[in-house]
């Protein structure tokens, strides 16, 4: 864990919620936190507290006395009352001090809730309550409809108390981070039995069956509610089942906004080559738009605004590749990926809900085929360094790739940076320097209901809203202040793969828009 003091105060500004000023760094390393000591400790304090506040009563006690021979005018008195004073209610008082410890306790506790969650082990243990088993094996009109009605109903009461539970405790003391993975696990352990299928054991995804023995119950439900978004998403798309995908570069056209800023496609009749292809990969070269090379991990974050702009008002999904060639002519390569930008399924952007539910289940999605496309079209070679950074989806994305077999068989992925990310069920290979940002009030990264096993740097950016990708990018401007080994370890390990620190390296940039089509 590191300590970060803001606006250059080297002294933790004591706030309603102290952990601002602070990081708490899990995974990437061997060190162990006995959370029962951290309880100990935070009780000692707040004993102290208590202390200070008796010896604040009795300084006042002395104080109304003294204010008597004050009255008179006698010296020594007058004297006693102005060094009173001090002590009450002036500068580093007792009342402040006081204030002082108790925020040091409330760190603890915070600490000690965080380092505890991220200890907490998820089972994959499939084990519906019998009557679901019946319900879901038993012939048609064996099981009286009421009975069946009974157990809708339950379903429902259930759903309603449990999101009351939750919406009070989001409204209490813990961070919402915490609150989300908590009660997301809690709702999963029965919601991911709503579908039959899943009680069966195997589940159909667009036509293929999927075992959900060895998934969580998180990723269960996610399946679950996979089909009825997409029925939703069927329906708002007037019956159009949009199966297919095309991912075709974007021409350059000059952006406004901040220096540096990502290509901008200009609609879907200036793609470059027919619907659903990618063009002659000769005409990349011309596609290719000099950047200012980003040199820390805020700077990458920072891309995103003029990107996800972009794509919004088009309706597209869209991917940027940074191409960053050395004096040596070596090449490095980074990708960077939006968040969601669609809210139903199905519809033409590829960014939208249906692919948070199926990544977060372990499902291949488009966005991920996107990404290799966009790859594979900007001719990376085997052996140059490639790195991976998205926000909210597109850090779970980014995420998934790394962890991909099959992606890293083809790509050398050697780093990944994710920001709002819930990354839980994803495993990523040891060998790949991956780093998350999590805001501890942002909800979003505890849908996964479970910690992360890499390296995950938590924070209390201060944002209005904490998933916001701005918020992050400014959490990030204070990676380097982290004084933490792993944390140190990444930066360098991602430095190194993005030639970010190599004198005279030019970078370029080519955008990639992906769009669902009908077969």
């Amino acid at each position: 864990m590191g300590v970060l003091a803001r606006d250059g105060d080297t002294t933790p500004a004591w706030t309603p919620h102290p952990w601002r000023t602070r990081v708490m760094v899990t995974g990437g390393g061997r060190v162990a936190v006995d959370t029962d000591e951290l309880a100990a400790r935070a009780a000692l304090l707040r004993a102290a507290a208590g202390e200070i506040d008796r010896s604040r009563a009795h300084a006042a006690a002395a104080a109304g006395q003294v204010m008597r021979y004050h009255a008179a005018a006698v010296l020594p008195a007058i004297e006693a009352g102005r060094h009173l004073e001090d002590v009450l209610g002036v500068g580093r008082s007792l009342p402040a001090l006081a204030g002082a410890v108790r925020g040091l306790a409330d760190d603890l506790d915070l600490q000690r809730v965080w380092y505890a969650e991220a200890e907490r082990e998820v089972s994959t243990l499939l084990a519906p309550p019998w009557w679901r088993v019946l319900g879901a094996v038993a012939p048609p009109g064996l099981v009286p409809w009421q009975a069946g009605a009974v157990v809708v109903g339950a379903d429902a009461l259930r759903l309603v108390g449990h999101a009351g539970s939750a919406a009070a405790a989001l409204a209490g003391p813990l961070p919402g981070a915490v609150v989300a993975q908590r009660h997301t696990a809690a709702f999963a352990r029965y919601a991911q039995y709503l579908d039959d299928d899943v009680t069966r054991g195997q589940v159909l995804v667009d036509g293929e069956p999927v075992a959900v023995a060895g998934l969580t119950p998180v990723q269960r439900t996610a399946l679950a509610a996979y089909g009825p978004l997409s029925a939703v998403g069927l329906v708002a798309q007037g019956g159009r089942r949009l199966s297919g995908l095309a991912v075709s570069p974007a021409p350059v056209v000059p952006m406004r906004g901040a220096a540096g800023a990502a290509t901008a496609p200009r609609g879907p009749r200036d793609r470059v080559g027919p619907p659903g292809t990618l063009g002659a990969l000769a005409h990349l070269t011309t596609l290719a738009r000099p950047v200012q090379l980003p040199r820390t991990p805020a700077d990458l974050l920072g891309r995103l605004a003029a990107l996800e702009r972009d794509v919004r008002r088009r309706g597209t999904g869209a991917v940027e590749v940074l191409r960053t060639t050395t004096p040596g002519g070596r090449r490095h390569w980074t990708v960077i990926i939006p968040g969601t930008q669609a809210p139903l399924a199905g519809g033409a952007n590829p960014m939208d809900n249906a692919t948070n539910l199926l990544a977060l289940a372990g499902r291949r999605t488009d966005v991920e085929r996107a990404v290799v496309t966009a790859l594979d079209a900007s001719g990376v070679a085997p052996g140059e360094p490639v790195s991976l950074v998205g926000h909210s989806q597109g850090g779970l994305v980014a995420a998934r790739l790394a962890a991909d077999p099959l992606v890293t068989a083809r790509f050398t992925v050697d780093s990944v940076l994710t920001a709002g990310s819930p990354l839980g069920p994803v495993q990523v290979h040891a060998a790949v320097s991956t780093l998350s940002l999590e805001d501890v009030r942002d909800v979003t990264v505890g849908l996964d209901g479970q910690p992360n096993a890499h390296l995950t740097v938590a924070v209390d950016g201060g944002a209005d809203e904490p998933h916001d990708r701005d918020g992050y990018a400014r959490s990030a401007e204070r990676l380097a202040e982290v004084d933490d080994p792993a944390v140190r370890r990444w930066l360098e390990q991602d430095a190194a793969a993005r030639a970010a620190t190599v004198p005279g390296a030019r970078t370029e940039s080519m955008v990639f828009e992906a769009w669902r089509t009908e077969r």
